[in-house]
């Protein structure tokens, strides 16, 4: 019995309870965070995924658009240009890029 709630609970923490949309292969999260950064929004290839996605997209996105970034991350980015400059990549912050696209979306016209 014991056995059988570890196999169980293993597996849900492996897998999930919610799996992201997915567009030609790739989830939600890979295509937002494709490339860098862009302050003018998504590519038209990332707003096509997105569009592909349709609805199922949406509790994602009001999700991650939540998000904030924890205080010590924010103390420890703000001083990597001067003391991390070489490893500031690691203290790259997925979610939080996630969350300042999130709102863009709403203008692509998400239909199901």
């Amino acid at each position: 019995m014991v056995c059988t709630f570890l196999v169980v609970t293993l597996a849900y923490l492996l897998w999930g309870s919610e799996r992201e949309p997915r567009c030609r292969g790739r989830t939600l999260s890979a295509w937002l965070l494709e490339g860098t950064w862009n302050p003018d929004g998504l590519s038209a290839e990332q707003e096509e995924a997105i569009r592909c996605m349709g609805t199922n997209a949406l509790p994602f996105l009001v999700k991650w658009v939540q998000y904030v970034s924890p205080p010590w991350r924010v103390r420890l980015t703000g001083n990597a240009p001067r003391v991390f400059a070489r490893f500031s990549f690691l203290l790259r912050d997925k979610q939080l890029e996630r969350a300042r696209l999130s709102p863009r979306l709403g203008g692509i016209g998400i239909r199901r």
